[in-house]
């Protein structure tokens, strides 16, 4: 009978251990071409994690936030801060990051970021995805179209 009364008021973990990407929002949807990050876009989002082992340990290596640019398939690697929750176990995060600008790709053979006659816009979409701790790889997240003006 204790048993039964002590199964009964476990809770199953109400995510999974794999982590699981929501979108949010954009602060905009536009961004001058530039070098230098002279303009960037802010990425809000939310996570969820079963086991709540997301975020830097001393001595870890492997990072943590990876957003992919899908115009040129380049990946660049971030570190999250260890997140901690108030108990050991799931935890629901709202986090954001900034995306700084980038350079229009020209198919003529220009450089990127060279100055055009004629403002054109490119259209950029971008990849965001997380691992934990363990490993595990989270949903990727395809972000809307953002408007990378060329002039």
């Amino acid at each position: 009978m204790l048993f039964m009364m002590l199964y009964g008021c476990h809770q199953a973990h109400p995510y999974p251990d794999t982590p699981v990407l929501t979108f949010i929002g954009l602060s905009k949807d536009t961004l001058q071409q530039g070098v230098l990050n002279s303009d960037s876009v802010i990425v809000r989002f939310n996570f969820t994690d079963g086991d709540g082992d997301i975020g830097d340990m001393p001595g870890d290596t492997m990072p943590d936030l990876m957003i992919k640019d899908l115009r040129t398939n380049s990946v660049e690697f971030f570190k999250l801060p260890l997140i901690k929750s108030t108990t050991s176990g799931p935890i629901s995060v709202e986090a954001s990051v900034r995306i700084y600008n980038s350079c229009c790709i020209f198919a003529d053979g220009r450089p990127p970021c060279t100055p055009v006659s004629v403002s054109t816009f490119q259209e950029v979409t971008y990849e965001l995805s997380i691992r934990d701790r363990a490993g595990h790889l989270s949903n990727i997240l395809t972000l809307p179209t953002i408007h990378l003006l060329c002039n």
